[in-house]
């Protein structure tokens, strides 16, 4: 935690999933749309259902290459005085492996839909060829990918989930220390409090 007055805190999760593999792509790509946009997970309990955030993201970031680290991660805006509830929650929401039946199914189609529309520009070619072949594809994956989608179940998302829940995560809070409950910050992990000098290069 870095000790900075302002009006808001800031507030970043950020929890380290297992390498990349192509057999799970189609299952992050599922758990991306479930945590992401303002129909997502984090964005309709944190501010939505509970108003404790000024905003509010969630995503997956896949690796570039194979065994290359993915990052599940949340960040939000919210007030001093919420930020350790609102941190405490976004964990929770990390560690959930449980996934609703009706939000999963939105999810899938948004994946399908955002795929089928997925275009390569002629400038971009290159690049998104090499990215394939960095992930180890020898073909568009786009089709296979597209099917795998189709035919995945909550139970797959829920599986996945399951497996990457227990990870380890850092939680990180720019905010004035006098406003933030440091006692329910420790209930999620011990607490380093740096100032600004602290990070000077």
């Amino acid at each position: 935690m870095v000790d900075r007055p302002g009006a808001q805190a800031s507030l970043h999760l950020l929890q380290p999933t297992s390498p990349e593999r192509l057999a799970d792509a189609p299952v992050r790509a599922l758990v991306q749309e479930l945590y992401s946009g303002a129909g997502g997970l984090f964005f309709q309990e944190v501010r939505e259902a509970r108003g404790w955030a000024y905003s509010v993201r969630g995503a997956l970031s896949t690796g570039s290459w194979p065994e290359d680290d993915s990052l599940r991660w949340a960040t939000a805006a919210t007030a001093p005085e919420r930020c350790a509830a609102a941190a405490t929650l976004m964990r929770d929401l990390l560690r959930r492996d449980a996934v609703d039946p009706s939000r999963f199914a939105r999810a899938q189609a948004a994946a399908i839909a955002a795929l089928q529309a997925h275009r390569v520009s002629f400038r971009s070619i290159a690049g998104v060829v090499e990215s394939w072949r960095r992930l180890g594809y020898t073909a568009d994956p786009r089709p296979q990918r597209l099917a795998a989608i189709a035919a995945a179940t909550a139970a797959d998302a829920e599986a996945w989930l399951a497996r990457e829940s227990a990870r380890p995560m850092t939680v990180a809070i720019v905010g004035e220390r006098a406003r933030l409950d440091v006692d329910a910050l420790e209930k999620i992990g011990p607490v380093s409090i740096l100032t600004e000098s602290d990070l000077s290069f």
